[in-house]
C-alpha cells in the first residue's frame, strides 16, 4: 500500500491597493494617487479595516510632522473619510514556505510601489518595505515580524 504525501497547507499573500472615491457623486479628488501594500494571513478586507480604524484614531505629533510609515495614507483617510476609500487586490502569492512567501510579497510590493509611483505622488512613506522573519532569541519557536526599510538616495 502506497503511504499518501503529507501536504503542506499553503501560506497565501495578497498585495492591494487603497484609492480613493468620493461615495456622492463618484468624483476622484485624488485621481493618481494610491497606497500599495501587502498583507499575509487573512483576507485584505480585514487589513483594509485596519488601515480604516487606523486612520479614524491618527492625530498629528505636537511637532506637526507626520509619524509613521503609514501617516499620510491615513491623515488623507481621516479627512477625506474613510468611506470614500477602496481597496482592490493587485496580486495573489501562495507558498509552502513563509520566508519564501515573504521574499515574493517584499519584492512584487517594491515592484508596484514604483509602478503607480506612489510614493511621490500617493500615499506610501516608503520606497521599498521589507517584511522579514526574525527569530526570538529565547528559543527558536517564537516568530516576530519586523518592518526594515531601504534608505532613499536623493541627488541634490
Amino acid at each position: 500500500m502506497k503511504k499518501k504525501k503529507e501536504s503542506k497547507s499553503l501560506l497565501r499573500g495578497w498585495i492591494y491597493k487603497i484609492t480613493y472615491k468620493n461615495t456622492k457623486g463618484g468624483k476622484n479628488r485624488f485621481p493618481d494617487m494610491c497606497y500599495i501594500g501587502q498583507h499575509r494571513g487573512t483576507t485584505i478586507q480585514k487589513r483594509f479595516n485596519q488601515h480604516k480604524n487606523d486612520a479614524k484614531k491618527f492625530a498629528h505629533s505636537g511637532s506637526g510632522r507626520r509619524e509613521g510609515k503609514f501617516a499620510k495614507l491615513h491623515e488623507t483617510m481621516r479627512i477625506a473619510r474613510v468611506e470614500n476609500f477602496n481597496i482592490e487586490e493587485l496580486a495573489t502569492f501562495t507558498a509552502e514556505d513563509e520566508n519564501e512567501l515573504v521574499e515574493l510579497l517584499n519584492s512584487a510590493e517594491a515592484r508596484y510601489i514604483r509602478e503607480f509611483d506612489s510614493i511621490e505622488n500617493g500615499w506610501n512613506s516608503v520606497e521599498a518595505p521589507q517584511t522579514s522573519r526574525v527569530k526570538s532569541s529565547a528559543d527558536e519557536s517564537p516568530v516576530s515580524y519586523t518592518h526594515l526599510t531601504l534608505p532613499t538616495i536623493c541627488s541634490v
